[in-house]
C-alpha cells in the first residue's frame, strides 16, 4: 500500500524533481537525512528502484482498487502513538491530502512525507481488524477536505472568505512585486503565486508565504526566500491563469490504514 500511495502521489511518469535534484546513490545514501527535501528524494529513490527491480510487483500494487484499506498494530511496528487512529490519502483531478485522523477523531492535514512514514510497512508484516471507527475516521477526513474546498470556491466570489492568511500573504506579495530589485522572472513568478492563491491551487502555499512576512526579514533574504517558495510549488513551469476557477470536486480515497 506505501508502494501505491507513492505512486498515485508522485504519478507514474511524473519526474517529481528537476534533474539537478535527482542525486547519485552514493550522494543520496550519505550522511543523515536531515533535511525534508532528502527525505523525500530517499523515498523517491526507493520507489524508482522497487520499480526497476520488482516490476511485475510493482504492475501488480498498481492495480489494487481505490478505497482499499487495511487493518496494522501499533504494538508490532512499535508505534504506539498510532493507535486508535487512522490514514487516509484522499485525491481530486487538482490536488491530493494526507489525512490523520487521532484516537480523538480529530482531522488534520499532513504532509506527504509524514504519511510515507506511517504507511511504511515490512513486508512480512500481517494484517489485523479494521478498528470500529475506521469508516467514521474516512468520512471525517472527506467531510474536512469538501469544507476546505468550498470555501476556496466561495473565495472567489468573496475575497473576504479566502482568509486573513491567505490575504495576508498576497498584500506582502504586492508590496515587494514592484521593488526595483525583484527580477522580470522574480516578478512574473510573483504574479503566479498570488494567482495560485486565488483559486486555492495549494493548501499550504498561503501559509508558507504568510510565515516568511511575519520573518520580517531583510529585501534580499525575503527576495532568496520567495525564490525557494516559488521552486517548492514549481511555480516557474506553472502555466495557470486567473480565469482557472476551481469547482468543488468530491475527493476520491485512494487508501486508508487505521491501528489498534
Amino acid at each position: 500500500m506505501k508502494i501505491q500511495a507513492f505512486h498515485t502521489a508522485f504519478g507514474e511518469d511524473n519526474q517529481v524533481f528537476s534533474t539537478d535534484e535527482i542525486l547519485d546513490e552514493v550522494k543520496l545514501f550519505s550522511g543523515n537525512y536531515q533535511e525534508e527535501q532528502d527525505e523525500r528524494l530517499k523515498f523517491l529513490y526507493f520507489l524508482r528502484n522497487f520499480r526497476k527491480k520488482h516490476q511485475a510487483w510493482f504492475d501488480k500494487i498498481k492495480k489494487i482498487p481505490l478505497k482499499s484499506r487495511v487493518g496494522r498494530s501499533s504494538t508490532t511496528i512499535k508505534k504506539p502513538d498510532l493507535e486508535n487512529g487512522t490514514i487516509a490519502f484522499l485525491k481530486t483531478d487538482k490536488k491530493f491530502e494526507f489525512y490523520w485522523i487521532d484516537s480523538n477523531n480529530q482531522p488534520k492535514e499532513i504532509t506527504p512525507l509524514a504519511a510515507f512514514k506511517i504507511f511504511e510497512a515490512e513486508e512480512n508484516e500481517k494484517n489485523c481488524e479494521l478498528i470500529t471507527n475506521h469508516h467514521d475516521h474516512v468520512n471525517q477526513a472527506i467531510e474536512h477536505f469538501e469544507n476546505l474546498e468550498h470555501k476556496l470556491v466561495q473565495s472567489q466570489i468573496d475575497p473576504e472568505a479566502l482568509g486573513s492568511v491567505a490575504q495576508n500573504a498576497k498584500k506582502f506579495l504586492s508590496q515587494i512585486i514592484n521593488h526595483p530589485k525583484i527580477t522580470e522572472k522574480q516578478r512574473e513568478n510573483i504574479k503566479k503565486i498570488i494567482t495560485l492563491i486565488d483559486i486555492g491551487k495549494y493548501t499550504n502555499l498561503p501559509a508558507d508565504v504568510d510565515k516568511l512576512q511575519k520573518k520580517k526579514l531583510k529585501l534580499d533574504t525575503a527576495i532568496l526566500e520567495l525564490d525557494k517558495i516559488a521552486q517548492k510549488y514549481s511555480v516557474d513551469s506553472s502555466n495557470v491563469q486567473k480565469g482557472d476557477k476551481r469547482k468543488v470536486e468530491k475527493p476520491v480515497l485512494i487508501i486508508s490504514e487505521s491501528f489498534e
